[in-house]
Protein backbone atom coordinates (compact mmCIF):
# COMPACT_ATOMS: atom_id res chain seq x y z
CA UNK A 1 0.00 0.00 0.00
CA UNK A 2 1.47 3.33 -1.06
CA UNK A 3 1.47 5.90 1.72
CA UNK A 4 -0.49 9.14 1.32
CA UNK A 5 -0.09 12.73 2.51
CA UNK A 6 -2.50 11.86 5.32
CA UNK A 7 -0.09 9.15 6.49
CA UNK A 8 2.81 11.60 6.25
CA UNK A 9 0.89 14.09 8.40
CA UNK A 10 0.31 11.43 11.08
CA UNK A 11 4.00 10.55 10.99
CA UNK A 12 5.09 14.21 11.39
CA UNK A 13 2.62 14.81 14.22
CA UNK A 14 3.93 11.77 16.06
CA UNK A 15 7.55 12.87 15.53
CA UNK A 16 6.72 16.31 16.91
CA UNK A 17 4.97 14.77 19.91
CA UNK A 18 8.10 12.83 20.88
CA UNK A 19 10.46 15.69 20.07
CA UNK A 20 8.55 17.77 22.62
CA UNK A 21 8.23 14.92 25.14
CA UNK A 22 11.98 14.33 25.07
CA UNK A 23 12.90 18.01 25.05
CA UNK A 24 14.69 17.84 21.70
CA UNK A 25 13.38 21.23 20.61
CA UNK A 26 16.86 22.66 20.06
CA UNK A 27 17.03 21.05 16.61
CA UNK A 28 15.81 22.53 13.37
CA UNK A 29 13.71 19.70 11.93
CA UNK A 30 12.93 19.09 8.27
CA UNK A 31 10.62 16.38 6.98
CA UNK A 32 10.72 14.53 3.66
CA UNK A 33 8.15 12.23 2.12
CA UNK A 34 10.07 10.37 -0.55
CA UNK A 35 11.26 7.04 -1.82
CA UNK A 36 14.13 5.72 0.27
CA UNK A 37 16.82 3.49 -1.21
CA UNK A 38 16.57 0.79 1.42
CA UNK A 39 13.38 -0.98 2.32
CA UNK A 40 13.25 0.92 5.58
CA UNK A 41 10.08 2.70 6.57
CA UNK A 42 11.79 5.89 7.71
CA UNK A 43 15.22 7.38 8.28
CA UNK A 44 16.93 10.34 9.93
CA UNK A 45 20.06 12.30 9.11
CA UNK A 46 21.41 14.53 11.86
CA UNK A 47 23.99 17.30 11.77
CA UNK A 48 24.79 17.69 15.45
CA UNK A 49 27.13 20.62 14.99
CA UNK A 50 24.42 22.60 13.20
CA UNK A 51 21.60 21.10 15.31
CA UNK A 52 19.71 20.17 12.12
CA UNK A 53 17.83 16.94 11.43
CA UNK A 54 16.03 15.64 8.37
CA UNK A 55 13.47 12.92 9.00
CA UNK A 56 12.23 10.98 5.97
CA UNK A 57 9.24 8.70 5.54
CA UNK A 58 9.39 6.16 2.72
CA UNK A 59 6.50 6.87 0.35
CA UNK A 60 6.69 3.32 -1.04
CA UNK A 61 6.96 1.41 2.20
CA UNK A 62 4.71 -1.62 2.29
CA UNK A 63 2.83 -2.04 5.50
CA UNK A 64 -0.14 -4.12 6.55
CA UNK A 65 -3.25 -1.95 6.22
CA UNK A 66 -4.53 -3.17 9.61
CA UNK A 67 -1.39 -2.02 11.45
CA UNK A 68 -0.47 0.96 9.28
CA UNK A 69 -1.17 3.76 11.78
CA UNK A 70 0.60 1.92 14.60
CA UNK A 71 3.53 1.31 12.24
CA UNK A 72 3.77 5.02 11.39
CA UNK A 73 3.80 5.86 15.09
CA UNK A 74 6.54 3.31 15.73
CA UNK A 75 8.63 4.69 12.86
CA UNK A 76 8.30 8.16 14.37
CA UNK A 77 9.35 6.97 17.84
CA UNK A 78 12.25 5.03 16.36
CA UNK A 79 13.64 8.01 14.43
CA UNK A 80 13.24 10.39 17.40
CA UNK A 81 15.16 7.95 19.60
CA UNK A 82 17.96 8.16 17.04
CA UNK A 83 17.79 11.94 17.42
CA UNK A 84 17.99 11.58 21.19
CA UNK A 85 21.17 9.51 20.87
CA UNK A 86 22.70 11.44 17.98
CA UNK A 87 24.96 13.75 19.99
CA UNK A 88 26.26 10.85 22.04
CA UNK A 89 26.90 8.83 18.85
CA UNK A 90 28.57 11.82 17.19
CA UNK A 91 31.08 12.12 20.01
CA UNK A 92 31.75 8.39 20.02
CA UNK A 93 32.65 8.45 16.33
CA UNK A 94 34.75 11.62 16.54
CA UNK A 95 38.50 11.15 16.54
CA UNK A 96 39.25 14.15 18.70
CA UNK A 97 36.83 14.34 21.56
CA UNK A 98 37.42 14.72 25.24
CA UNK A 99 35.85 12.60 27.94
CA UNK A 100 33.89 15.57 29.29
CA UNK A 101 31.98 15.96 26.00
CA UNK A 102 30.94 12.32 26.06
CA UNK A 103 29.96 12.57 29.71
CA UNK A 104 27.88 15.70 29.00
CA UNK A 105 26.08 13.96 26.11
CA UNK A 106 25.37 10.95 28.30
CA UNK A 107 24.06 13.17 31.09
CA UNK A 108 21.79 14.99 28.62
CA UNK A 109 20.20 11.66 27.64
CA UNK A 110 19.75 10.60 31.26
CA UNK A 111 18.04 13.89 32.15
CA UNK A 112 15.65 13.62 29.20
CA UNK A 113 14.76 10.01 30.04
CA UNK A 114 14.34 10.87 33.72
CA UNK A 115 11.54 13.27 32.79
CA UNK A 116 9.65 10.36 31.21
CA UNK A 117 9.99 7.88 34.05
Amino acid sequence: MKLTKKHFKIFKEECNLFINKLGLTGYEIYYEFKELEDEEGASIQVNDEGRIATISLNINHNNNKDTLIEGLKNYAKHEILHLLLSRFSYYNYSRFVDKNSIKEAEEEIVIKLLKLL
